[in-house]
Order: structure tokens, then sequence, then C-alpha cells
């Protein structure tokens, strides 16, 4: 089976861990977090570098964890832990896709059926998922630049726009609250797991130097986009809005002939998802049954299906800040450390 190499490895890292962080989390850092909400994002860059190297202590891509697993504590630990994994995965693979296609459908396409806009999303990620890891990474690799470019020159065009005073005074939000954006903000960083179930898909050439300066690039762009949203629309406007980094972008004019950099949000967004939709069916199709494309296959029906399922945008929204991003993260977070356990008495009897 094709492999990626290292530069893959840290992109799809990089697509996810930013995907997640910019169109799930952002809302409930903002509405915690307050004024100082950039410092909770920016405090947890340090559990963020800290679990990132507790991950590569586990990467190993000469076996497959799950393996390993089964030969360390048996069928039946492995079992339960191929489930929580896979609950990972999946509601990873959903919430990213029904954010953007909710987003799509109120931005963008109003007057599209909702099925289509899903089909389509969902249909190309499966696309990939059934190509394999391969072919994602080759995609992934080729958008990176033009991501990268585009990211940068929203931040940069979006900086007139920006009142330093809107971040004074600085220290007034509640230590509870910054605990519990900092929280939020490691559930998304908290994608880093996905090194877990991609080590024996790699080439073995992942170095801790460089993927701690991954984790480090990301955790301060985070920091950086977090203070802008709040120095541009203000602590209580920007965790009002639905999509702040879209009305962040919204603002861009470069001329007065040349505004409406909607395409900016939209070119970002969309090959954020596909790429980690894709990512996410393939390892469900991995940890289910290794190098058979069907579980991919049945899982994509399964994201259409659920996705087709009308949810109420403020039930919706309640669910994901009370319930699934904090207990989320304490999955991801057991998952890490279940993994490192294992690889761990590995070591020590090996």
């Amino acid at each position: 089976m094709t492999k990626i190499n290292a530069a893959q490895t840290y992109i799809l890292l990089s697509f996810s861990i930013s995907s997640f962080l910019q169109t799930t989390s952002v809302n409930p850092i903002l509405s915690v977090g307050g004024r100082d909400a950039w410092i909770a994002v920016a405090l947890s860059i340090v559990p963020f570098i800290a679990f990132a190297l507790i991950v590569y202590t586990t990467y190993d891509a000469r076996t497959s964890l799950l393996v390993e697993s089964k030969r360390q504590v048996g069928g039946v630990v492995t079992a339960i832990f191929k489930m929580l994994s896979l609950l990972y995965l999946a509601t990873n693979a959903f919430i990213d896709c029904r954010d953007i296609v909710t987003w799509t459908k109120i931005v963008l396409l109003p007057f599209t059926p909702k099925i289509i806009v899903i089909l389509a999303l969902v249909g190309l990620a499966m696309y990939l998922g059934v190509k394999g890891i391969g072919p994602i990474g080759i995609v992934a690799t080729v958008v990176f630049i033009p991501v990268f470019c585009a990211i940068v020159f929203q931040n940069l065009f979006a900086m007139k726009y920006v009142h330093y005073s809107f971040l004074r005074p600085i220290g007034t939000t509640p230590f509870p609250s910054l605990l519990e954006g900092m929280w939020d903000t490691w559930r998304g960083e908290g994608n880093i797991a996905l090194l877990l179930f991609l080590s024996h898909h790699t080439d073995g050439a992942v170095k801790r130097g460089r993927l701690v300066w991954t984790c480090i690039t990301l955790g301060v762009l985070a920091t950086m986009i977090a203070a802008t949203l709040l120095a541009t629309f203000g602590p209580v406007e920007a965790a009002r809005l639905s999509f702040p980094i879209y009305n962040e972008v919204r603002l861009i004019q470069i001329t007065e002939y040349i505004e409406k950099m909607d395409f900016i949000s939209v070119f970002i967004w969309m090959t954020f998802t596909v790429v980690n939709a894709s990512v996410m069916l393939f390892l469900i199709g991995d940890v289910i049954k290794p190098q058979s494309k069907l579980p991919v296959l049945l899982m994509g029906v399964l994201l259409i299906a659920a996705l087709a399922i009308p949810w109420g945008e403020l039930s919706y929204l309640t669910v994901l800040s009370e319930y699934y991003i904090p207990y989320s993260a304490w999955l991801v977070t057991a998952i890490i450390l279940y993994a490192w356990a294992i690889r761990a008495k590995k070591k020590v009897f090996s």
C-alpha cells in the first residue's frame, strides 16, 4: 500500500487541527474566553506541545497501533479501544462536514437542495478515501501552498479593520473561563492524535523537532486569528457571529473595484473539509478492516444519511459547545494516553 512522507503527514495534521479550530471550536472559545480568549488559545500551546511529544513517543511506522494493542492487552480491550477510536473519527467527519454544509447553505447556495451539497462534498471525500492515503496526501500537498497563501492574504488584508483597544483591559476574564477556553482549544489541537492512526501509513521519516515546530506554528496562528477576530468585532460581537472568520473576510476590500473576497473562505474551508473527511473515512476503514474499501463506502453512506437529518441550529450549537467539545476532548486525551501506555509497555518488555 502507498505510504505518505513526513511532509504530507505534517500537512494532513495541520489541515485537521486548523479546520476544527477555525470552524468548530472558534465560537465556544470566543464565548467563554471573552476579551481574553486569545490568551486562552496562547496558553493551550503548552499542553499541545506536551501531548504532541507523547504522541511522538508512540510513533512507530512499522506496526499498527491496533495490532500492537491486541498483542499487548488482548482482543476485548482492543475492541473497546476500536469502538472509541471509531467514535472519535466518525464524529470528527460529521462535525467537519456538517459545519461546511450549514455554512454553504446559509451563505453561498441558499436555494440549492441540501442533499446536493452533501452528496457533492461527501462523494468527493468517499472517492479519495477509497483511493487510499497516498492520493489523499498528494491532493493535500498540491493545495497546501495555495491554502497557506490564502490564509496569509486574508489575515494581512484584514489588519486594517483591527482596533486593538477592543483587547483592553487584559485579564478581565475569570480564570475558570480561561481554563474552559483552553480546553475547547485543546479539542481542536487534540487532532494531533491522528498521527497514532496514520503512523503505519507513513514512511517513518516524521521527526520530533519538526512535529513540535508544526504544533507551535499552528498554536501561534490560532492565537493570532483569535486576537484578530476580537480586535475586529469586539468580544461581544465576535462571540455572537455564527461564522466570525467568514465575516472578517467579507470586510476585505483591496480597492474600490476589487471586493467580495468570499472565494478565499470558500477555497480554504472546502479544501480543509474534503481532505479531512477523506482522511477520516480512510482511517475508519483501516480500523474496521484494513485494505478493504467496503467500510469506507458504508461509512460514507451513513455520513450522508446523518448529514441529511434536519437539526435545529440552536440545539446543535448547544450540544456542540456544552457536550461534544468538552467530552470529546477527554476522549482524545484518553486515546493518546492509552496509545502511550501500549507503546511504553512494548518498550519495557521488548
